[in-house]
C-alpha cells in the first residue's frame, strides 16, 4: 500500500487491483463483490498486472470513463472476447469501439489471448477527464479511436495518484503502512 504524504495530507490509491481478466471472469460468483461499482470511473485495459496505480511499466493499451462503469466495462469485455462483428462501421455488430478495435487490432494482429490482459479502474476521482488524460500518456500504444478529452477545469491535469486517492488522516496512513513492512 502506497500512502503519498504532503502538504494537504495524505492519501492511499483507490484503484482496484489489476484483474487478469480470464481469471476475473472465472470466479465472477465466488468474488461478487469484485464487480465494478455501478457508478462512473475510468478504466484501463494493460499487458501486465500494477500495484497501487497503473504506470507506464503496466503496458497500458486501453483506457476509458464511463458513467456507469458495471455496464460499459461488460460491453467492453463481450467484444474483446470476439463476441463482436468482423467489420467496423456503422451498422455493424457490437457494443464497446474500443473492445471491438482491440480484438481486431491488437488481439487478432499480435495472437495476444485477451484473457491474459489486465483490467482495473477507479471511481473514486476528483476529475475523470484529469484521469483519463494522464492515463492515455501512460499508453504503450497511441490509438487514434477518439480524440482525448481535454480538461477545462484543471490545467495542466491533476496527477493521476492525486486524482484518483482517497484521503486518510496522517496517523491512519503511517500505521496502514507499517502493517505492509
Amino acid at each position: 500500500m502506497r500512502v503519498l504524504v504532503d502538504r494537504n495530507g495524505a492519501g492511499v490509491s483507490s484503484w482496484t487491483t489489476a484483474y487478469r481478466i480470464g481469471n476475473y471472469l472465472g470466479s465472477v460468483i465466488r468474488d461478487q463483490g469484485a464487480r465494478p461499482p455501478d457508478s462512473a470511473g475510468v478504466y484501463v485495459v494493460s499487458e501486465r498486472s500494477w500495484d497501487e496505480t497503473p504506470s507506464r511499466s503496466s503496458g497500458i493499451i486501453y483506457v476509458g470513463q464511463a458513467r456507469y462503469l458495471r455496464s460499459r466495462i461488460g460491453s467492453l469485455l463481450c467484444d474483446l472476447l470476439g463476441f463482436t462483428g468482423d467489420e467496423y462501421g456503422e451498422g455493424e455488430a457490437y457494443e464497446h469501439s474500443g473492445g471491438h478495435f482491440l480484438w481486431h487490432h491488437y488481439c487478432i494482429a499480435q495472437a495476444a489471448e485477451p484473457s491474459r490482459l489486465y483490467l482495473g479502474w477507479c471511481s473514486t476521482f476528483r476529475c475523470s477527464d484529469c484521469a483519463e488524460a494522464r492515463l492515455r500518456e501512460l499508453m504503450k500504444f497511441r490509438w487514434n479511436l477518439y480524440p482525448t478529452r481535454s480538461c477545462d477545469r484543471h490545467t495542466p491535469p491533476l496527477e493521476l495518484f492525486t486524482n484518483c486517492s482517497t484521503s486518510v488522516a496522517l496517523s491512519a496512513g503511517l500505521e496502514a503502512l507499517q502493517k505492509f513492512r
